[in-house]
Formats: C-alpha cells, sequence, structure tokens
C-alpha cells in the first residue's frame, strides 16, 4: 500500500491510499473505499458479488471506467454505494442484469453504454439525473423503469435501445436532452406538461413511432424532433404550437396529411423534406414565415389548403407550392394508416364461415381540407352486398383535420367469393362517392350441409 500525505499548518495528515485487493485497485478516502478498477485476466463470464468492505471499510463508490469491458452476465452493487462514476460498465457486451443500490442519486454519462445485452434496468427511487448517454446503444433493452424523483434525462440518454418500446416519462421530468429516446423501437409516448426543456432530435429515427401525446401549452416542435419516423402516419399539432423548426418532420414517409394549428408563425427549413406521401398540408392560420425547402421532394400531387380570408397566401401557388380555395377534402386510411386512393382499393376479408360473426375491418376518414365536411355516409351496393355490414359510422360531419373511425363486417350468408363495394358519401365534390372494392369468401364447416354458393 503506498500512503499519501499532506501537511496542513505543519501536521502530517492522511489524505487517502491506493492498494489493490484481488481482482480491485482501490483508494481509501478515510473511513470508505472506491473501487478504481476491477482486472479481469481472462473471459470469466458469470455473475460478480462487488464487495461491500475492502479492509474493513465500506465501499461506497465505483470509479469511471471501472469494470470496462467486463464479460461478467450479472453484476450486484453493494447498497454501501452511493456513486458510481461515468462509463463505469461501458462495453459490457454480456451483462444482462445489474442491481442499482438504493442510495445512487445520479446515472452518470455513458455508465451502461453499449451493454448490448442488458435486457431491462430499474432505476431506483432516489435517482433525480439520467445523464448522457447512460444507457446509449443497449440494443437489447426492453423495459426501463424510471422513478418519480428524476427531473432530467440527459442527451442520447437512451439512444439506439432498439428493443425498447415503451418508456413512461414520470411527471417530475423537467428536461429532456437532445435524441434522448432517438433510434428506439418506442412506439407511443406521452410527454408530461412538467416538461419545460426538450432537446434536439427527441426522437428522431424511430421506426415503430405512430402516436405522441404533447402536454397542455406545447409550444415548439423542436429540430429534428421525428426526422426518419417512417410509421409515423398522422400527428395532431397541439393548438398552442408556434413553431416547428428545421428538419422537424423530414423523411417521415408516411406521414400523408398535416393541419398546421393557427398559432403558428414559423415553420423551419426542410421542415417536411422528403415526406414523399404527403399529399396535403392544411393551414388555419395567417402564412407563417417559411424557411427553405419545406415540403420538398412530397408526393407529386401535394396541395396545400388555405382557410378562407386567411392573409399572406396566393394562388395557385404559394412559396412554388400549389394552392386550393378552402374545401372539404375527404381522406381515407386503413387499418395501417395507409392512405387509399378512389376505387383503386380492394379491401380483402378473407375466410368466414356461412353465418357465424364475421371479420372487421376499419377505416379512418379524415378531413384533410379547411372546411367542414358534411353529408358523411356509407352504404354497400352491388355484387353481394348483404354480405357485408356498416357496422359503426359515429359521425355525419368532421371539422377540419377531424377523424372518425368506420367500420365495415363482413358476415357471409352464402359459400364462395363475395364480392361488393363500399360507397363513402359526402361533400367532397371532387371524390363523392369514394369507393373501396370488398372481398371476402364464405367457408362451410366439415359435415354440415352446403349452403348455396353464388359466385
Amino acid at each position: 500500500m503506498v500512503a499519501l500525505t499532506v501537511s496542513i499548518l505543519g501536521l502530517s495528515a492522511p489524505l487517502l491510499s491506493a492498494a489493490r485487493s484481488g481482482p480491485y485497485d482501490y483508494t481509501v478516502h478515510g473511513s470508505s473505499v472506491t473501487i478504481d478498477y476491477y482486472w479481469e485476466s481472462r473471459a470469466v463470464g458469470g455473475a460478480l458479488a462487488i464487495p461491500a468492505t475492502i479492509e474493513g471499510k465500506p465501499v461506497t463508490a465505483i470509479g469511471g471506467s471501472a469494470f470496462l469491458s467486463s464479460t461478467r452476465t450479472s453484476i450486484s452493487i453493494p447498497a454501501t454505494v452511493t456513486r458510481i462514476g461515468p462509463s463505469a460498465f461501458l462495453y459490457c457486451l454480456k451483462l444482462t442484469e445489474v442491481n442499482i443500490p438504493q442510495g445512487i442519486t445520479i446515472i452518470e454519462a455513458g455508465t451502461f453504454s453499449v451493454c448490448e445485452n442488458l435486457v431491462s434496468v430499474t432505476i431506483p427511487p432516489g435517482v433525480t439525473r439520467i445523464d448522457e448517454g447512460a444507457f446509449s446503444s443497449c440494443k437489447r433493452l426492453e423495459k426501463a423503469t424510471i422513478p418519480a424523483s428524476v427531473t432530467q434525462i440527459g442527451d442520447e440518454a437512451f439512444s439506439g435501445c432498439g428493443a425498447l418500446k415503451t418508456i413512461v416519462i414520470p411527471a417530475s421530468v423537467r428536461t429532456l436532452g437532445d435524441s434522448a429516446f432517438a433510434s428506439t423501437g418506442i412506439r407511443t409516448i406521452e410527454i408530461p406538461a412538467t416538461v419545460k426543456m426538450i432537446g434536439k432530435g427527441l426522437l428522431t429515427a424511430c421506426p415503430n413511432l405512430r402516436r405522441v401525446d404533447f402536454p397542455s401549452g406545447f409550444s415548439t416542435i423542436g429540430e429534428r424532433m421525428f426526422a426518419n419516423c417512417s410509421r409515423l402516419t398522422r400527428m395532431t399539432i397541439p393548438p398552442t404550437v408556434t413553431r416547428i423548426e428545421e428538419e422537424a418532420f423530414q423523411g417521415c414517409r408516411g406521414l400523408t396529411m398535416m393541419t398546421i394549428p393557427k398559432q403558428v408563425v414559423e415553420i423551419g427549413s426542410k421542415a417536411f423534406e422528403d415526406c414523399d406521401s404527403l399529399e396535403s398540408v392544411v393551414f388555419t392560420g395567417k402564412a407563417p414565415l417559411l424557411g427553405n425547402d419545406v415540403f420538398a421532394s412530397t408526393a407529386p400531387d401535394f396541395k396545400i389548403f388555405i382557410a378562407e380570408g386567411a392573409p399572406g397566401y396566393t394562388l395557385p401557388k404559394w412559396h412554388g407550392y400549389r394552392t386550393s380555395l378552402p374545401t372539404p377534402e375527404i381522406a381515407i386510411l386503413n387499418a395501417e394508416g395507409s392512405s387509399l386512393e378512389n376505387d383503386q382499393h380492394l379491401s380483402k376479408f378473407g375466410g368466414e364461415v356461412v353465418g357465424k360473426a364475421g371479420s372487421v375491418h376499419r377505416f379512418t376518414l379524415f378531413n384533410a381540407g379547411p372546411r367542414k365536411l358534411t353529408g358523411l355516409h356509407a352504404k354497400i351496393t352491388g355484387g353481394n352486398s348483404s354480405d357485408f355490414i356498416v357496422k359503426t359510422l359515429p359521425k355525419s360531419s368532421l371539422n377540419a383535420g377531424k377523424t372518425t373511425i368506420l367500420e365495415i363486417k363482413f358476415q357471409p350468408r352464402n359459400t364462395g367469393k363475395r364480392v361488393s363495394e363500399l360507397w363513402i358519401m359526402s361533400t367532397d365534390k371532387d371524390e363523392d362517392p369514394f369507393v373501396i372494392d370488398l372481398v371476402g369468401t364464405g367457408l362451410q364447416l366439415t359435415g354440415m350441409t352446403p349452403a348455396t354458393s353464388t359466385r
């Protein structure tokens, strides 16, 4: 053991001492011990229990990079530990589980970064910060429980966690850092009203993201917030939003339509660039400031609809984009969120037993125009029309940007191929009716007398 001393007012007093015990390099700080490094001479695997005491003194800290690239699959950290240094378990590629003691208050930068086999982690109550890259690139991480004590989630804290499908952000959180949940498998997320600062690229490149619940009073959709979220097909922007920053929705190739609230005063450059399925955007207020290439490389028939009497727009083009006078405009999406084309979509119900309760297909009806869409009703016509039933259509009118669900049930009366057409009527002059072909097959249970087949 090497002892280090310091002279204060002529007196010598021990400051700290460093030594090794078994595979651990450690430093004594008065009455406590910090583990500085864990020596692993070969790939040992298995479980490891970090000692609670060394030299009879409690182990209270684990130093930065102390277990770098360890091959252990499970590591138990003693309850005496109150601090784990940055990158302490970086590149522990075989680590599948780890217990974090109750005394920890900060998950420091990169603590568990690139622990590629870590499946789940429970962050103990009392932790107030999850710092930069704390769990980044934990590719198999499926579950992360964040306690109600956390106020800050740092830059890239969970980025690259491709297996992470859900995350609950507690109401205690005030700050979400840049790319905090980027490149994850998150499908839906709710941002609580307590969050006051959101960094750039919060959810960029989340391929499974379908829905985001914004807090009340939310004012800015930040730079690259949803960039390259390819399955995001529809987004309701809160009415309190005033700015949509650069590249906010860039590369959202599933996005088909968008309504811009009245309060928006600025849309940044390339905000909707490469949204090549985006067919229409409805502006409900006065013309905002537009950056460069806001709607570059959108759908070939892309059009902007403008509210009647709204100032600042020009017809038939505005900033080079086609504009239209206000009209109701129906759009219909299938269950996967893809936009359908009038009289060009075949809805396949598959096979159903004759006389039994059948399958149901759901369609989302959306008013993509700036004026109220009225006269909504649906009917089945032609062919085997009695085999298909309009199950639900809750609304007969839709305000701009609003939706309703239409359900069609297939309940065959006879065997064989059953075909018909769904007509959806509305005040959309160009698509009245909107026609969808329907097809299914009536099946007969073995041993039953076959019903009459009409083909």
